[in-house]
């Protein structure tokens, strides 16, 4: 009866039928650049300025697999900065130095960019040290910016993320005895109960409920930090017997760092937008003349009269900026395009794994590492030509709604 069934649905359903094993198979086996969509004015390779690209490392919890993302930053015809996944390949163990230098190399290859790479935008650690020098023997240094000496650019925000933890670590007992309180009374609903009665008891509102951090994002911290000190006056009445230990020295040092951070960065804000851009840089161009008989284009262009008033300065868009004044100086120009395109972090490379999550699901952790590969490059490259297509609200809820971050599937 079942095959009677079978047989009469596969007459009357008259549909496209499924894809042979073969053909799906052989898609495997192709490469992201043939199954991708990149318009050949968009790649980086046929820009004329040199690329900057980032990279990093990331393992699948799922498959135990390791890849590694390379995303390519440059600035296009129209000045416009541009970034595309060109690499989600998958690198077999050892991440070594020499491993991790030969995909970057072949991928140099592959895209004709090794002698267009303006600088490597990595993580702060020792193994991507040793990769820099190894690629130094692998791609000659006289087609980098200065011999290479400017190559390696480690992530501005790698480096930001250790300096607070080293500040963090200063008052470390202070803040894992207020850890340890916030993770008891958010731990069951019971214990949450109490303490929001408390906070009836004293006549406040539990209208911000206590965030327990996460150890890795030291911003997350600070939250906890401010939750934790709208209810000191809760603490006290729930714990009496450390209350004589709440007021002593480890409670000021932590109340005491957060005025001064406080003052710090509110000074900082404060700060004029006519006091940010006087710097030294300014003040050199409008006092110094050059007095040589043979001028270059640097020489006339630091002559030129900075405007620096509040209209400029609220409109300043430096890309268009650049765009326009090539004209006057092609070779700054030229120079400008190399050197505004490098990012300031990796990222860029790290943010295509907000939706790697979802390709590499339990459910999809058969798919070929090719397939993963073309299905990421894909995906961003149509995700850019969509946005370009939307407006910048449009935009904005396509790319919260369809990049949603999932860190749960990674290590």
């Amino acid at each position: 009866m079942a095959e009677g069934v079978q047989s009469s649905a596969m007459e009357n359903n008259q549909g496209p039928t499924a894809p042979s094993l073969t053909p799906v198979e052989e898609t495997q086996e192709t490469s992201p650049q043939q199954i991708g969509t990149m318009p050949s004015s968009e790649a980086p390779n046929e820009n004329p300025s040199r690329i900057a690209i980032t990279t990093d490392m990331w393992t699948s919890s799922n498959q135990n697999k390791g890849y590694m993302s390379i995303t390519t930053h440059f600035i296009d015809d129209n000045w416009q900065l541009q970034s595309r996944l060109v690499r989600f390949i998958y690198v077999p163990a050892p991440h070594n130095a020499e491993v991790l230098c030969n995909v970057l190399v072949e991928c140099s290859l592959d895209w004709n960019l090794d002698r267009k790479i303006s600088t490597l935008r990595l993580d702060n650690c020792t193994t991507n040290d040793a990769m820099i020098d190894l690629l130094y023997d692998r791609i000659p240094t006289s087609s980098f910016i200065l011999g290479g000496s400017l190559l390696h650019m480690r992530c501005c925000a790698h480096i930001l993320n250790l300096i607070v933890k080293d500040g963090l670590s200063t008052i470390y007992d202070s803040i894992e005895k207020i850890r340890q309180s916030v993770a008891y009374w958010v731990a069951t609903p019971k214990r949450e109960e109490k303490f929001e009665e408390t906070c009836r008891q004293l006549g406040k509102t539990y209208s911000r409920k206590l965030a327990l951090d996460c150890r890795t994002r030291w911003n997350s911290t600070y939250l906890m930090l401010a939750s934790a000190l709208s209810y000191q006056e809760v603490f006290k009445r729930l714990k009496q017997h450390l209350v004589a230990e709440y007021q002593s020295k480890e409670k000021n040092s932590v109340m005491t760092l957060s005025d001064s951070a406080t003052s710090t960065l509110t000074d900082v804000s404060s700060l004029s937008k006519q006091t940010k851009w006087d710097s030294g840089y300014f003040r050199f161009v409008k006092e110094s003349a050059c007095s040589a008989n043979v001028k270059s284009e640097l020489d006339y262009y630091l002559e030129e009269t900075v405007l620096l008033s509040a209209e400029i300065q609220d409109r300043y868009d430096i890309l268009a900026y650049w765009k326009i004044i090539g004209a006057k100086y092609p070779t700054l120009q030229k120079i400008a395009r190399d050197f505004l395109a490098i990012p300031i972090s990796a990222v860029a490379s790290e943010s295509a794994f907000s939706t790697g999550g979802c390709v590499l699901s339990p459910h999809r952790s058969r798919l070929n590492p090719n397939t993963v590969e073309a299905l990421m490059c894909s995906q961003d490259w149509l995700r850019i030509e969509l946005l370009a297509c939307l407006n910048s609200t449009n935009a904005r809820m396509f790319t919260e709604d369809t990049d949603p971050i999932d860190e749960a599937s990674f290590i």
